[in-house]
């Protein structure tokens, strides 16, 4: 009878001891295993007996007998056959869950592998462990529970035969339960002209996931923090105009959620009417021409450009109006402004408005010699000719006189002057600005440039009245301010 190993067992040793028990003291025992002879014992005074397989047996599923040989050469029947299997290798268990990086936040987490049927798994993850059996499909599953922390997990597993393997591949494991700090937003704040705004800004932690909902709890995009901290995503959806408070939170790793950042911001994506510009406009004699009008919101921007180029820039004011001083050199402009309001939207240009900028003062006016009764010369074609005395008051019939297309001039004194009297000349071009003065002294000559009474060539009566009666008016009500230079300018 043999007694060892048992039906089914499973040996660690490819050589492995045979053992039973005998009838008769001094028996042979012939051991026979898969039909060939293995090993031979001798029955001892207990009936007991044991051998040593010689030769190593293949890894596997094995049958072993025994027949019992008395001094007389008489043989047993067999034993009752016994299967065993013999393995002497086991292979380290494999962990499939959690994968290597795993995070909770949750105390207890199962591990779960393959392994070999039967064997018993050892789970270990710092000071704590759990045990469990691989089933006949191979997997296994036991339970850690940890704290917080951060976790180095192996599984070693001891087969059946009483084999210890070496310890599985580690598994990264993070037990977190403390939730990040909220997010910071940077924008959009404030008026955006877009429906779909990108919504940007920085997370505590490096890899955690950043999520902006609308004030429904709708999540609208998602983000991950960079490297850096920074984040951000763009909306997925177009947002009507109207105002807006969003939420954000950061999720780490372990899903822990933290408390929520709000920022508020309004869509505007209409784009303001078109402004007025009032003027001025046509010829003007400064480079800083104070450009006024009227917009449509107050707080909107005006800006007012020459083709490409901005001339300058204004705030609508509470009244609707605005204005603004360019720096502008002699030259023709075509000014248009653009509002454009707090969400950036632009409107359409306004009117144009044409000015010629003109700061060049006309040469002092070329005169004839006087006798006292008209004064005559040349000047800048257009220009108006203004006689004044030596003490500065102007001479009675030549206050204001249209030099003609050809730049010819001449006016008759109402009192004649005396010979040797003084008097300043000056020009006004059509910008407003005035020449230095010509000194002209009044001598016994025969005048020239003209007679009497004779309207300059390039223009009618009517039209250097016209002229000179509007200079005069503006002269009159201060719009126009005689610049008198006396530099002496010869004759």
């Amino acid at each position: 009878m043999i007694t060892a190993p048992v039906e089914g067992a499973y040996v660690a040793d490819a050589t492995p001891t045979v053992s039973g028990t005998g009838h008769e003291v001094g028996d042979t025992v012939m051991v026979y295993v898969d039909g060939e002879l293995a090993c031979e014992a001798t029955v001892l005074a207990g009936l007991t007996w044991s051998c040593k397989v010689l030769t190593a047996l293949s890894e596997g599923e094995h049958s072993v007998i025994a027949v019992a040989v008395d001094e007389a050469g008489n043989e047993s029947d067999p034993s009752v056959e016994v299967k065993f299997t013999v393995d002497t290798v086991v292979e380290a268990p494999v962990i499939t869950a959690p994968k290597s990086g795993y995070a909770t936040s949750e105390p207890t987490i199962t591990v779960s592998g393959s392994g070999e049927a039967g064997a018993t798994v050892t789970v270990v993850a710092g000071e704590a462990s759990c045990t469990a059996v691989v089933g006949s499909d191979g997997e296994w599953s036991c339970e850690l529970t940890l704290v917080e922390g951060d976790y180095s997990v192996t599984a070693s597993q001891v087969d059946l035969a009483g084999n210890e393997s070496l310890a599985s591949g580690t598994v990264a494991v993070t037990i977190d339960w403390t939730a990040p700090q909220p997010p910071t937003i940077g924008g959009p704040t404030g008026f955006i002209n877009t429906g779909t705004p990108t919504v940007s800004g920085s997370g505590s932690e490096p890899g955690n996931t950043i999520t902006v909902s609308d004030e429904l709890g709708d999540t609208l995009c998602v983000a991950t923090a960079q490297a850096d901290g920074t984040w951000s995503c763009t909306v997925t959806v177009t947002l009507p105009d109207g105002t807006y408070t969003l939420s954000v939170v950061e999720t780490d790793a372990a899903g822990n959620v933290s408390d929520s950042a709000e920022v508020t911001f309004t869509v505007d994506t209409v784009a303001p009417p078109a402004p007025v510009i009032d003027g001025p406009s046509g010829l003007l004699n400064t480079g800083r021409p104070q450009i006024s009008g009227t917009g449509t919101e107050p707080g909107n921007t005006i800006t007012v450009s020459d083709g490409s180029t901005t001339a300058c820039t204004a705030e609508v004011t509470s009244s609707g109006t605005w204005m603004c001083t360019p720096d502008l050199v002699d030259r023709d402009y075509a000014l248009q402004a653009v509002e454009t309001d707090a969400a950036g939207n632009k409107s359409e240009p306004s009117n144009v408005v044409n000015i010629t900028v003109d700061t060049t003062a006309p040469t002092p006016p070329k005169l004839n010699p006087s006798d006292g009764k008209t004064i005559s010369g040349t000047s800048e074609p257009g220009a108006v000719i203004v006689v004044a005395a030596a003490d500065g008051l102007l001479v009675a019939g030549c206050e204001a006189v249209v030099a003609g297309i050809d730049g010819k001039f001449l006016c008759v004194l109402e009192t004649p002057l005396e010979v040797g009297a003084v008097v300043w000349v000056t020009a006004t071009d059509q910008a407003g600005n005035t020449s230095d003065a010509a000194k002209l002294v009044i001598t016994s000559s025969k005048p020239g440039g003209g007679k009497p009474g004779v309207v300059p060539t390039g223009g009618s009566v009517y039209q250097q009245g016209l002229f000179a009666a509007v200079f005069l008016m503006l002269l009159g009500a201060g719009v126009v301010v005689l610049r008198w230079r006396r530099r002496l300018v010869a004759c």
